[in-house]
C-alpha cells in the first residue's frame, strides 16, 4: 500500500485539530487573569490559534483537491 497525498494530508490535519484543542484550552485557562505578561501570552495563542485555523482551511481545500483528482 502506498501513502497518497490525501492520507498524508488527511494525518496532518488530525494533528492541526488536536494542535487547536490544546490551545483553546491553554487559553481557557488563561482567561480571567488580569497580569500584564498572561494577558501578552494569551494574545499570542490567540494569533497563533489563527494561524493554526488558517492551516486548517488550507488542508481541507487541497484534500477537496485530492478528492477531485481521485474522481477524474
Amino acid at each position: 500500500m502506498c501513502i497518497t497525498n490525501r492520507m498524508r494530508l488527511e494525518r496532518a490535519m488530525e494533528h492541526l485539530e488536536a494542535e487547536r484543542a490544546r490551545e483553546e484550552h491553554a487559553i481557557q485557562q488563561l482567561d480571567g487573569i488580569k497580569i500584564q505578561e498572561i494577558i501578552i501570552l494569551r494574545n499570542k495563542k490567540a494569533m497563533y490559534m489563527a494561524e493554526v485555523d488558517q492551516l486548517i482551511r488550507n488542508t481541507k481545500e487541497k484534500i477537496e483537491q485530492e478528492k477531485e483528482k481521485e474522481t477524474k
